[in-house]
């Protein structure tokens, strides 16, 4: 029975209210307009202020561009600017940043790996030739930009893999060798920074084999950290990786069965936790171009399983908040509301994590149940011994805790 004074028709009204109030949030993948130019794979982007630029890559017929497109994030509005000179399309390159301008250096070309660095001035509107990398091209190499500073890791030289690191300095317009990597080389890795480290994630090595290893870069020191395996089903080559929001965004890639695919994953440094978020609402695809601004990750273009190229762009709004430290925490739904006999907690986990404590607590703040558990399955919590009236489900792992609201109502 209600408690008395309570109308059990108003009760169920206010839990309905709390129940939609307290859902726990949700990322939502958005797409806006297609990337108004050919079909493409294996190009680069690049943001300057809310600015993304797109180019290169390998188009329809297997050729390889130099256009560029620029999409601006405050309007969600495509622009074009000039093409990169005559004779230098490519694909697998790598780009970064400068003081209103951005650069393009190295990958697949005309006559074979390419070395030269190229510059973009926003103001001017015009391309200019800087120094070439020592020691030959670079393709489908990952970029590391600290500052002025910016680290050209592995990627491959033609007929070979290659473990070389290079620095180039953006302010002298000088190239420096660092240390090597000391794993198999790899191409097609991903690559971010974030937190003053650089990061680079899964990639395809020497040997052909697909990997979800991950890589920590201290450009103090000028060393490497290997982290634990990203726990994907398999190792993948052409993920995309970007630093949002603090945590560091995988998406996508395909692995050595030729599965494609459009899954998103989180991760928060600190934490040793990858979780999985909500899918592109679309097919697998790989190659595509991803960048960052103001913490929302685009993505545009790629190649689909049936070898289709793309032109869709999608935006993703990367949240603040708990859910980045763990990863089942926007995957939990709890019901009924109002609950009776038992509220049943579901929640989707993709690895082995530490002990989960679901705590219920009063309006109080006194301890009504808890539950402590490492299962990977569903959980019925017994209401039973509760009385009517409103508590508070506290869900806590790894030292990070959600709370929600729930009533209960026999």
């Amino acid at each position: 029975m209600p408690p008395t004074g309570v109308n059990v028709h108003n009760m169920k009204w206010f839990a309905l209210l709390l129940c939609i109030s307290f859902k726990l949030p949700a990322q939502t993948w958005v797409r806006i307009s297609d990337f108004p130019s050919t079909k493409r794979d294996d190009g680069i982007a690049v943001c300057v202020d809310d600015k993304i630029f797109f180019g290169t890559g390998l188009q329809e017929g297997w050729t390889a561009t130099i256009d560029f497109r620029v999409l601006n994030t405050s309007s969600n509005t495509w622009s074009v600017i000039p093409d990169l000179p005559h004779t230098r399309e490519r694909q697998y390159a790598c780009a970064f940043t400068g003081s209103n301008c951005f650069y393009v250096f190295g990958g697949y070309g005309v006559g074979g790996v390419l070395n030269d660095l190229w510059k973009y001035d926003i103001g001017t509107s015009s391309w200019s030739a800087m120094s070439s990398k020592p020691g030959g091209g670079v393709a489908a190499a990952i970029c590391l930009q600290f500052g002025n500073k910016v680290i050209i890791v592995s990627g491959e030289c033609g007929n070979h893999y290659n473990r070389e690191v290079w620095e180039y300095n953006i302010t002298s317009d000088t190239w420096v060798q660092k240390n090597s990597i000391a794993w198999m080389p790899r191409r097609r890795a991903g690559g971010a920074v974030l937190g003053g480290y650089g990061y680079m994630a899964c990639g395809i090595d020497s040997l052909y084999h697909f990997n979800k290893e991950i890589y920590r870069y201290d450009p103090v020191t000028d060393t490497w950290l290997k982290l634990p395996d990203i726990p994907l089903s398999s190792g993948r080559g052409y993920a995309s990786l970007q630093a949002a929001s603090g945590k560091l965004v995988l998406f996508g890639g395909y692995d050595s069965s030729n599965v494609y695919y459009n899954d998103l994953w989180f991760y928060k440094p600190g934490t040793g936790i990858w979780g999985p978020e909500n899918a592109m609402p679309s097919f697998g695809r790989k190659g595509g171009m991803s960048a960052v601004v103001n913490n929302v990750f685009y993505y545009s273009c790629g190649i689909d399983a049936t070898n289709t190229r793309l032109t869709e762009t999608w935006m993703l709004d990367v949240p603040l908040g708990l859910s980045s430290n763990v990863p089942f925490f926007d995957n939990i739904r709890v019901s009924p509301c109002p609950a009776s006999e038992s509220l049943k907690i579901e929640w989707s986990r993709a690895v082995n994590y530490e002990p989960v404590l679901f705590r219920i607590t009063n309006s109080a703040g006194a301890e009504c149940l808890s539950i402590n558990t490492t299962t990977d399955r569903d959980i019925n919590v017994p209401l039973n011994e509760l009385t009517n009236g409103i508590y508070q489900l506290s869900i806590e792992v790894n030292d990070h805790r959600i709370t929600k609201r729930i009533v209960v109502m026999h």
